[in-house]
């Protein structure tokens, strides 16, 4: 785990930052004090002084890290990751580029009826990975229940890995990219493969970058004005066919949200995928925002997610007829995606939350192009 010292360094400089681009405060929320009763624990800035604290996806991460699916492998609408490890600690994973406050844990345990609020957290920061312990629940202590009241233990209660846990947080961030998220898609990250495609590794500026990427999209394809405007393409979107072999756009509907496994990598070509595997260039990667991109990158990002839903090219989801509603899914996808960047609707709708295209890791960027 890194140094606590820096942590608290960092959350010192990243509010200095929030405070002065241009009225962008949520890069880093300002530290709040529930309003509402907190759980038996209560975790502030100050807590990782006695505990583990560490970010994940980044620059100095190793890549058998990053490709470890037990250490960064997730499922996009489910970011905040809860868990209780053999030292009896709360763990937190957050796959999320942005930070979120006000966070409620509750636990479900032998010898407590119902749910109980454990922990409260003043907020979670992108990409925290943070452990801490799990104070001795002692006969008499008084614990909160989700159901209402609270609740005197009857007798010393100790919390195991297999308990159950719930997370409730009213954080608008967290609801565009977990509670309101219908997308069911597990991510993984891994390098290497065909050098025509797949030459170079992914790193951890592209991983976070993926993650933002991905987090928009899902988030995008959960909205209603996506739906709307869909269903408006009902008898205009045909498949691997051509023309005349119309998709029907409920069931295309569902299949955004089926659960689906995605390897995320760089590729050397602008894009590469399958139902299995989702690529894009460097340029991909860092392009997506309105304030980057020359339109290329985001309809890449669209078009190469076609062949995710198993799409070839003659199909109007990828490409299709040039006289024919040419890649009519991908500029959808890409203008209304646009739009809610600049409106800042989506999760992460600006590169100055990443700063990759700055960052002397890229192969091709942070160098002084």
């Amino acid at each position: 785990m890194k140094n606590n010292l820096f942590f608290l360094f960092g959350l010192f400089i990243l509010s200095v930052y929030a405070c002065s681009k241009d009225g962008n405060t949520d890069i880093l929320p300002e530290p709040i004090i529930p309003s509402r009763p907190v759980g038996i624990m209560h975790i502030t800035a100050d807590s990782y002084k006695g505990g583990d604290f560490m970010l994940m996806f980044q620059d100095d991460e190793s890549l058998e890290v990053l490709y470890n699916d037990k250490e960064r492998a997730f499922q996009i609408n489910q970011p905040l990751e809860m868990s209780i490890t053999k030292a009896n600690e709360l763990q937190a994973k957050f796959f999320s580029v942005r930070s979120i406050s006000n966070v409620d844990i509750y636990a479900k345990t032998s010898g407590i009826d119902g749910w109980f609020k454990l922990a409260t957290y003043d907020s979670i920061v992108g990409f925290q990975l943070s452990k801490s312990l799990i104070p001795e629940i002692k006969k008499g202590t008084s614990v909160l229940l989700e159901s209402g009241g609270e609740k005197i233990i009857e007798a010393d209660c100790h919390l195991q890995m297999n308990d159950s846990l719930k997370i409730v947080c009213d954080d608008p961030l967290y609801e565009k990219i977990a509670t309101h998220n219908k997308c069911n898609w597990f991510l993984h990250f891994y390098g290497g493969g065909d050098p025509e495609f797949f030459k170079n590794d992914i790193l951890p500026v592209h991983a976070r970058e993926a993650i933002a990427l991905l987090s928009n999209m899902t988030y995008l394809y959960s909205t209603k004005v996506f739906e709307d405007g869909l269903y408006r393409l009902q008898g205009k979107l045909y498949d691997d066919k051509g023309v005349g072999s119309w998709i029907d756009v409920k069931q295309l509907h569902k299949k955004l949200y089926a659960e689906r496994y995605l390897l995320v990598k760089l590729c050397i070509q602008m894009g590469a995928a399958n139902t299995g595997i989702y690529a894009l260039s460097e340029y991909g990667w860092l392009s997506h925002y309105h304030d980057t991109q020359d339109g290329d990158a985001t309809i890449t990002a669209f078009h190469e997610f076609g062949h995710c839903l198993n799409y070839d090219h003659t199909s109007n989801i990828t490409t299709g007829d040039y006289n024919s509603g040419y890649a009519l899914w991908p500029e959808y996808c890409q203008n209304l995606y646009k739009q809610m960047c600049i409106h800042k609707e989506l999760p992460v709708w600006s590169s100055r939350f990443l700063k990759s295209k700055e960052n002397k890791n890229c192969y091709f960027y942070g160098h002084g192009q």
